[in-house]
C-alpha cells in the first residue's frame, strides 16, 4: 500500500512539474509579443518565468526524493529521472531566452517578427501535445508513438520557420552584427522545441518497457 500511494505521489507531482514548465513558455510567448510590441512588461514576464523555473526546480527535487524513498521499481526510477530532468530543461531553455532578451535587446526586424511569434507558438503547442502523456504510457502505451510523432512535427516546423528566418536575415540590408545577434535569439528560442521533443522521446522509451 505504502509503495502505491509512493508511485501516486510521484506521478502527481511529476503532472505539477509539466504544468509549471508549460507555465514557462506561455509565459515566454506573452514575453516574445510583449517585447516585439514594445510593452515594457516584458520585463516583468522575465521575473515570471525565473519564479516558475525555480519553482519547477523545486517540484524537481521533491520528485527525486520521493524515487530515492523507493517510489516505482529500479528500472522505472532512472525513466522518471531522465524524464523530469529532459523536461527541466525545457523550463531551462526558456529562460535562457528571457534572459538574452532583457540583457542583450535584439533589434528584431519587422520582416521576421511574425515568424518568432510563430516559433514561440509551437514551442507552447508541443509541450501541450505531450501533457497527460505519463497517463497514456501507464495505460496505453502504444498510443505514445503517436503523440510522439505529433511533437516530431512541431519540431520540423520550427526548423522550416528557422530555414526561412534565416534566408531572410542574410539576404536582408541589416548590419552584419545584428544579423548575428538575431540569429542568436532565433536558435535559443528554436531549441525548446528540440528540448520537448528530447521530452517525448522519453517517453516513448518508458512506453517500450511498460509494453514488454
Amino acid at each position: 500500500m505504502a509503495f502505491a500511494r509512493k508511485e501516486t505521489e510521484v506521478q502527481k507531482l511529476v503532472e505539477r512539474h509539466f504544468d509549471l514548465v508549460g507555465q514557462t513558455l506561455v509565459e515566454l510567448e506573452k514575453m516574445v509579443n510583449d517585447y516585439l510590441m514594445d510593452d515594457k512588461g516584458f520585463k516583468q514576464d522575465c521575473s515570471n518565468i525565473d519564479r516558475l523555473e525555480h519553482e519547477a526546480d523545486q517540484v524537481r527535487r521533491e520528485i527525486g526524493c520521493k524515487l530515492y524513498e523507493g517510489a516505482f521499481l529500479p528500472i522505472f526510477r532512472e525513466d522518471y529521472i531522465v524524464l523530469i530532468e529532459q523536461l527541466d530543461q525545457v523550463a531551462n531553455q526558456a529562460e535562457a531566452v528571457s534572459q538574452f532578451i532583457v540583457l542583450t535587446r535584439p533589434s528584431v526586424p519587422a520582416i521576421v517578427q511574425e515568424d518568432l511569434r510563430r516559433i514561440a507558438r509551437v514551442s507552447v503547442e508541443a509541450l501541450e501535445t505531450i501533457r497527460g502523456c505519463l497517463e497514456i504510457v501507464s495505460k496505453k502505451p502504444s498510443e505514445a508513438f503517436s503523440v510522439s510523432e505529433e511533437v516530431q512535427k512541431k519540431e520540423r516546423e520550427v526548423d522550416d520557420i528557422v530555414w526561412e528566418m534565416t534566408k531572410k536575415i542574410f539576404k536582408s540590408d541589416m548590419d552584419k552584427a545584428e544579423k548575428i545577434h538575431i540569429k542568436m535569439l532565433i536558435d535559443r528560442i528554436a531549441a525548446i522545441s528540440n528540448r520537448v521533443e528530447d521530452t517525448a522521446d522519453r517517453l516513448s522509451t518508458m512506453a517500450v518497457k511498460r509494453n514488454v
